[in-house]
């Protein structure tokens, strides 16, 4: 194939543009590899962004639940405080009534014998 020197004298000049065109496509596959691998990165990074975040809100209701475990807890031993103070308190009013029931009559002893 031969080339005229009128097609040699327009080609010549395009040889620089289709050059760069050629350059272009070269770099295209690394460029678009790249541009794939930073968008890899940025979705790996808000998904594990997201991951974490409702993690930290599950503990948080964890916590929560344990701390109202724990409210339920004192409050039962503080009831169950007040209840064993007021049964004492009983107790001892009928040690005291007994006291005095024993102390009435001078006769009766403190001690009590028994035989088979």
């Amino acid at each position: 194939m031969s080339i005229r020197p009128v097609d040699m004298q327009m080609a010549i000049p395009h040889t620089t543009d289709v050059g760069k065109v050629q350059a272009v496509q070269n770099e295209q596959s690394t460029i678009a590899q790249q541009l794939f691998a930073e968008k890899l990165m940025k979705e790996t990074q808000d998904r594990q962004g997201q991951v974490q975040g409702a993690q930290s809100t599950e503990f948080a209701k964890v916590n929560r639940e344990k701390e109202k475990e724990e409210e339920e807890r004192k409050k039962k031993k503080n009831l169950q405080k007040i209840s064993r103070n007021l049964s004492g308190g009983k107790k001892e009013q009928s040690e005291q009534e007994s006291k005095k029931k024993h102390s009435l009559d001078p006769v009766l002893g403190k001690n009590l014998d028994i035989s088979s």
